[in-house]
């Protein structure tokens, strides 16, 4: 006995640890840097919302109407200032409504069974660490995210609902009307919200709930139907439910069984085993469903709660049907994403609740077998914990990302390498952000980027503030951009109580040439400098006529001096056009190393490539060859970054090289004392992962504009 108690401990203490590792990721990965679909989502539906309410309240979001949702935005940023603290609280507080629904089902569903409640309260647990699975972080940790824990939670409940009201005939009763009420609003959750509706006109028939009631739920889903697909348009870029369903229909089965089972692919370690876990757990649920589905149409009884969590199960099975139409022609992957798994998790709930009663009686046989069902009831708690701790792992180097592609929009730097780590479309974020700053919405009118834009070029102070360890190190060239260069440095205040998140660069005339923001990871300082400095990396945007000139960088506590060095190189885009090459082979002086190619091995029509990927990342080399001011040639690097590195020979002067997953057309851009025809090497020291460098250059026989 004591040994089954302590048991039971393990799994209850292992299923808390589960739901706090939860909040504590939520913790961790908050940011108030709007994401993706956040930016024409939420600010751009502010903003459209103050032109046209009623229109931005209704149209679609691809195919969605997030009407309830929307209603959530207007809050965060009508009333508590858009950080998007409020809409990330909304989805824990929508998980802990899952959580009390599921809870109760189970409660309900096993109050006539002799079931001891000690196992209703450890399942409850089980139940919400489940629930809690780091595999929907997504969901969890995306302020745009709630619509996906509503158009479940608010289906959930209707069903919920119309199983209760299928206990008797009576309209007098709160029930029915409930179910209608929930499903007529679940329209307003996401696309597959339209299924509610008929399926609940299609449980009163199959429950024998009566000709008025099923009536009256048909009705209903015609006119919502109807209002929902006027004037509905198909989003572009997305399949056809009728065309993959024609074409592809064992890629469409394959693809709901993977998001069925998805939960099980991050469980089981995201590796190629893992995904034939979730496709074989997935069939696992549409076999059960429609086993569960046949039993109730042939005319066999079941619990009020069971014919509504059966509903429930076949609604999530119709969402994964639905999603593989649009989302196929994206591949079967698509299924597995982390926000999927949301709906799949609730779905496995709803089926471990209709089947509580049988998985109960295991845990009332002898003494031996209580103890194995325990046992192994543990262990599996264990398992999932030890994934759940994924939650815990760093993200300071994707946070600082954020807020600098963030700073960049404020001051209308079009700096696509980071502005791409927040929305796949700069051009648009940019248009986004301009309006969003002007009114100063949301992150634009909180610090520490604030009226940013409209200070550059003032004059400012650097007070009487103490000098404190840093270093202003390097800049990089922004694609596009000729009037802000990227820097890097770091700086840290051992008396500070806390770090300021802003540090800014004030040039001898006491004007504000340029801001950086801490929070990118330093190792290296903490190690040489203090422990408590492992953040006290900052990147920010200077302005280009700042550069090779004495800086002040000040931050809330401190300063520091330095300069800026001038960037040698100006990037002008991604490109394999040999045309825009101008420097050749034959430009070469010499090469030790680069006798290799890119780790691609790419052949480029018009072009000779060079690289020091010979045999693998560990390859070096030095590479050496003459130029002058406005000269170009392509490079490319691999992901990893730090040890590449571009020098003006007879001269101090020397730049690291940025990362450039594609060929990009690098610009030589000398400083003025340097114009004339001189050499530059190219250096790659780098032996570590992804460190690898390549050039093309013209062939020796040709130049610009010549055959």
């Amino acid at each position: 006995m004591n040994a089954q108690k302590a048991v039971t401990g393990v799994i209850c203490l292992t299923a808390v640890t589960i739901i706090a590792l939860a909040i504590a990721g939520g913790i961790i990965n908050f940011s108030r840097v709007p994401f993706w679909d956040m930016w024409d989502g939420t600010l751009g539906f502010i903003q459209r919302f103050d032109d046209n309410a009623t229109h931005a309240l209704l149209g679609q979001h691809n195919e969605h109407r997030i009407v309830l949702t929307r209603l959530l935005f207007l809050l965060e940023y009508k009333v508590f200032g858009g950080s998007g603290l409020f809409l990330i609280i909304v989805n824990y507080f929508c998980l802990i409504l899952i959580c009390i629904v599921f809870s109760l089902a189970l409660y309900f569903r096993n109050k006539a069974y002799p079931t001891p409640r000690i196992h209703i309260v450890v399942a409850c647990l089980l139940i919400a660490a489940w629930l809690s699975l780091w595999s929907q972080n997504n969901n969890l940790t995306w302020a745009f995210q709630s619509q996906f824990f509503l158009a479940q939670l608010v289906p959930l409940l209707s069903f919920l609902f119309l199983g209760r009201a299928s206990l008797d005939q009576s309209l007098s009763k709160p029930w029915f009307w409930l179910a209608l009420l929930s499903g007529l609003l679940s329209y307003g959750t996401m696309a597959n919200g339209v299924a509610t509706l008929p399926l609940l006109a299609l449980g009163a028939l199959v429950f024998r709930m009566g000709g008025v009631r099923t009536t009256i739920l048909a009705i209903a889903a015609a006119i919502a139907l109807k209002l929902y697909f006027t004037g509905y348009q198909s989003p572009g870029g997305h399949g056809s439910l009728s065309e993959s369903l024609m074409n592809h229909p064992v890629g469409m089965m394959l693809f709901v069984f993977r998001y069925l089972g998805s939960p099980f692919f991050y469980i089981f370690g995201m590796t190629p085993i893992a995904s034939k876990f979730a496709l074989f757990g997935g069939a696992g649920f549409v076999i059960v469903t429609a086993s569960l589905a046949a039993l109730v149409v042939r005319g066999r009884k079941l619990h009020y709660i069971s014919l509504g969590l059966l509903l429930f199960t076949i609604y999530i099975g119709l969402t994964a049907f639905v999603t593989s139409g649009g989302r196929l022609s994206f591949g079967q992957e698509a299924a597995l994403a982390s926000r999927y798994t949301t709906p799949a998790l609730m779905g496995w709930a709803a089926l471990f609740c209709i089947c509580s009663p049988v998985i109960f009686s295991l845990f009332r046989e002898r003494s031996s077998e209580r103890f194995a069902a325990l046992a192994i009831t543990a262990a599996g708690a264990l398992f999932l914990a030890k994934y759940q701790f994924s939650a815990l792992e760093p993200v300071g180097e994707t946070m600082h990302n954020r807020a600098v592609a963030a700073l960049a929009a404020e001051l209308g730097i079009s700096d696509s390498h980071y502005i791409s780590t927040i929305y796949p479309n700069t051009e648009v974020a940019m248009d986004i952000a301009s309006r969003a700053s002007m009114s100063n919405l949301a992150i634009f009118g909180l610090e520490p980027y604030r009226d940013l834009r409209e200070r550059v070029g003032k004059k400012t102070h650097a007070a009487a503030l103490p000098d404190c360890p840093g270093n202003l190190e390097r800049v990089e060239a922004i694609e596009g951009v000729d009037a802000y260069v990227r820097f890097h440095g770091w700086q840290f205040d051992r008396n500070a109580s806390s770090n300021s998140d802003r540090i800014e660069l004030i040039n001898a005339d006491g004007e504000l040439v340029g801001y950086g923001l801490f929070g990118r990871p330093r190792p290296d300082v903490a190690s040489a400098i203090d422990s408590d400095a492992k953040r006290s990396g900052f990147t920010g945007y200077i302005l280009s006529s700042a550069l090779d000139i004495p800086l002040i960088a000040k931050s809330a506590n401190c300063k520091t001096l330095g300069s800026l060095q001038r960037s040698l190189v100006k990037s002008r885009g991604p490109t394999s056009d040999p045309e825009s090459v101008s420097i050749t082979v034959q430009d070469i002086i010499d090469t030790a190393g680069w006798d290799g190619t890119d780790f691609a091995k790419s052949e480029l029509e018009g072009l000779t490539v060079l690289g020091t990927f010979v045999e693998s990342d560990e390859d070096t080399g030095t590479l050496r060859f003459k130029a002058q001011d406005g000269d170009t040639f392509l490079y490319r690097s691999g992901p990893t970054s730090g040890q590449q590195f571009l020098k003006l020979l007879g001269s101090n002067k020397q730049m690291q090289l940025p990362v450039s997953p594609v060929w990009t057309l690098l610009e030589i851009d000398l400083p003025t004392s340097a114009r004339e025809i001189t050499q530059i090497e190219l250096t790659d020291q780098g032996k570590g992962w992804g460190e690898w460098s390549a050039i093309a250059l013209r062939p020796a026989e040709t130049s610009p504009g010549q055959e």
